[in-house]
């Protein structure tokens, strides 16, 4: 009995110091798991012995390995896994993929020849010079169009993207194109031929046909990314769209993919042969030749901001061909606005350490107004203020005051749009016409920006409620105008509702339609506009109808293209006409983009 309780009390002091070292060992394993970290797609820029150099969330950091390692082991993009200080594991990423960015979505990217990928949750970028040196990147730094870049991918996803140092990078604009029925970019068929021969490449499918044979592609024929591209010297004609002067023919290349049922179209060429067909189709080819010039260096700048940003990325494009960018292709390029673009070859308008907002419009109603009274703009620019443009000078005066803005309009001062026909002009709508117009179009002005267009409530506030139905309409006025005195907000009185309605070409598109009749300051009457020429106007009640007397045409940001265009016939250089109206702002060449 006594020589079996010994044998149980050896036991359970085996069994206690088995289950102390159990513990002990899950303690420091505890301890090594807590210590452990993975340093995610590192680009690794040197290893010296047991040291690691590379770059990782934008910084320069150095590890230390467990084990001396070779510099031909590891190089480029890696994941290291540390363990207590010093790293265990390094994780290559050898898969690589090249091709042309063709849109940018949210967590994925279209590559040329490869579709749609993945991005990885802590994907990086990284710009590899041409002496050896890396420096990190920022993920809004790719752009569609982009091929000189190499894609690192693992598991189906990019993890980095490494971006060479080019010394002449080609500069490429993308546009989507509109159809010519419902101004949407889907096209339900379109009909392609040449003015030279041109090849259709249909995945590793390539096809050339001669310039006369026509080729049409439908939603139902088109299943992978196909690409059309002119022979040297030639260019795509587009068969089954009209412009103001026929079947647009275009510079460049075709890109057309199948997107929800529908075919979209980029045209991408080089900037400066998008520019010989954006000129004439935005400022009359007859105007004076530095008026020209000046367009051509607005649009190349106006261009380039596009090209750096993303609006339309997720489409694949920079820009579209229609008056939300440029227009483009609506009128045939010619020799005056080719030469404007050749004389002004890479020059930008630059302000503020940066290639400036180089807005234009029309006619000008004595006045320049601001970026924030215009588009409600988080700040101003400073080459972008309101003020009265008066000849060679500037001049500031309070014209949100309504009784001083009204003399303004019906005062003589002198500028120099003040011999354009639209300096000036005045309609009369009735109140039944107004009704029309404003029922026809406020849920769109509506849905577009909910914000814009506000309802009155029973305390008397003003919120975004969608019950836009005015009933009769008792009473229109302006309440606010901006700094220039464009009008930048309006209230309808109606026997339903009271609507507040925002920014200028809300007010201008519902207080307008075609059936209106134009008096301008030649005394001809003009009608066919969609909305009322300009934001600057002012609203009088006679009987039952209300008139509006205005002046100028467009949103009034920027340059005058008639006012750039009496300046050059008075003598004035482009580089003059673009200071004067992008004030404090110089010319400067921009080799790329």
């Amino acid at each position: 009995m006594r020589r079996t309780g010994r044998v149980i009390v050896v036991f359970f002091l085996v069994f206690f110091c088995m289950a102390g070292l159990w513990l002990f060992q899950s303690f420091r394993e505890s301890r090594v798991v807590k210590t452990k970290k993975e340093y995610r797609n590192v680009y690794i820029t040197d290893v010296k012995q047991q040291k690691v150099e590379g770059i990782w969330r934008g910084q320069k950091k150095t590890w230390q390995l467990r084990s001396a390692v070779s510099k031909e082991k590891i190089s480029g993009v890696a994941d290291l896994i540390e363990e207590q200080g010093k790293v265990v594991k390094v994780r290559k990423k050898p898969d690589m993929i090249q091709g042309k960015i063709l849109r940018i979505m949210d967590k994925k990217l279209q590559i040329e020849n490869y579709g749609f990928v993945s991005l990885d949750a802590e994907f990086c970028v990284y710009h590899l010079k041409s002496d050896g040196t890396v420096i990190p990147g920022e993920a809004n730094e790719l752009s569609v169009g982009e091929s000189g870049a190499k894609y690192v991918a693992a598991s189906g996803q990019i993890c980095a993207v490494l971006l060479y140092e080019q010394k002449e990078k080609t500069a490429n604009i993308r546009v989507i194109l509109q159809n010519d029925k419902n101004h949407s970019y889907d096209f339900s068929s379109v009909t392609l031929s040449g003015t030279t021969g041109y090849t259709v490449v249909a995945g590793k499918k390539k096809t050339h046909f001669d310039a006369s044979e026509k080729q049409k592609l439908t939603a139902q024929n088109v299943k992978e990314h196909i690409v059309v591209i002119p022979d040297s010297g030639g260019k795509i004609r587009v068969e089954s769209v009209n412009k103001q002067y026929g079947h647009p023919e275009y510079q460049g290349i075709f890109e057309i993919d199948l997107v929800d049922k529908a075919l979209h179209i980029i045209n991408e060429l080089p900037l400066e042969e998008y520019l010989y067909s954006v000129v004439p189709s935005e400022m009359p080819t007859e105007y004076q030749k530095e008026a020209l010039k000046a367009q051509a260096v607005c649009a190349r700048s106006y261009a380039i901001k596009q090209m750096a940003g993303k609006r339309l990325a997720a489409l694949g494009a920079h820009v579209d061909d229609s008056v939300s960018f440029q227009v483009y292709n609506n009128l045939r390029e010619d020799a005056a606005s080719i030469a404007a673009v050749n004389e002004t070859k890479g020059q930008v308008v630059f302000a503020e350490n940066q290639v400036a907002e180089t807005y234009f419009y029309s006619v000008s109603a004595g006045v320049s107004a601001g970026i924030k009274e215009v588009w409600f703009a988080k700040k101003d620019r400073s080459y972008l203020m309101p003020c009265v443009l008066l000849g060679d000078s500037r001049k500031t005066l309070d014209l949100q005051k309504e009784a001083d803005f009204s003399e303004f309009l019906q005062g003589e001062i002198k500028s120099y749009d003040t011999n354009s026909p639209w300096y000036r002009w005045r309609t009369t709508v009735s109140e039944k016409q107004l009704q029309q117009f404003i029922s026809e179009k406020i849920k769109s002005r509506y849905e577009k920006n909910p914000t814009q267009i506000q309802t009155k409530q029973k305390d008397g506030t003003f919120f975004s409620t969608g019950q836009t139905e005015l009933g009769e309409i008792k009473k229109v006025e302006i309440l606010k105008r901006g700094k220039s005195g464009v009008a930048v907000m309006a209230q309808i009185t109606g026997s339903k509702n009271t609507l507040r309605i925002y920014t200028e070409y809300n007010l201008r598109n519902l207080f307008g339609g075609e059936k209106l009749i134009y008096l301008r300051k030649d005394k001809k009457e003009v009608s066919g506009l969609s909305c009322l020429p300009s934001g600057y106007f002012t609203i009088e009640k006679k009987g039952d109808s209300y008139i509006f007397t205005g002046g100028g045409y467009g949103h009034g940001v920027g340059m005058s293209q008639n006012g750039a265009n009496q300046m050059a016939a008075q003598g004035k250089k482009c580089e003059e006409i673009l200071k004067f109206y992008f004030l404090g702002s110089i010319l400067q060449y921009q080799k790329s983009v």
